[in-house]
């Protein structure tokens, strides 16, 4: 039987069958937003992790700063500079790119990779947003 692009995709990534039609999977890129990305690299650090490859990781501010001209790490989210601040110091210190608030390249995560080639044809992308699956053609 002829296998799908998908299955293709799937096969080449594949690292272990778990059974019952689970199994774990390379990931290619992982996109991080400051909503999460901070949260979950300080989460990583605690439990005495690192990120494994940053080179395939990036992040960017999108989801609490702010849209106007002008704006700094103070938004109009109460919480959110917190936010803005730790994503921005985890990522330095993960060795993680970052697309941060003065970056021409800074713009709404799912947006931003095609748009940077993070993401390619055959890439496995996670990256908290409800719009990942929207990472181009293939759906990320």
């Amino acid at each position: 039987m002829a296998k799908t692009l998908f299955d293709k995709i799937w096969e080449a990534h594949r690292i272990a069958d778990l059974g019952d039609g689970a199994a774990l999977i390379a990931i290619d890129r992982v996109l991080l937003h400051e909503r999460t990305g901070g949260v979950a690299l300080q989460s990583l650090e605690s439990a005495g992790y690192s990120v494994l490859a940053p080179e395939r990781a990036f992040a960017t501010m999108d989801h609490v700063v702010d849209t106007r001209p002008g704006r700094t790490d103070e938004t109009l989210m109460p919480t959110g500079k917190n936010f803005i601040v730790a994503t921005r110091e985890a990522a330095k210190k993960a060795g993680i790119t970052m697309f941060d608030i003065g970056d021409p390249r800074q713009g709404i995560v799912h947006i931003i990779s095609p748009e940077q080639g993070i993401i390619q044809p055959g890439s496995t992308l996670v990256c908290p947003d409800s719009h990942t699956c929207s990472q181009g053609a293939l759906g990320g």
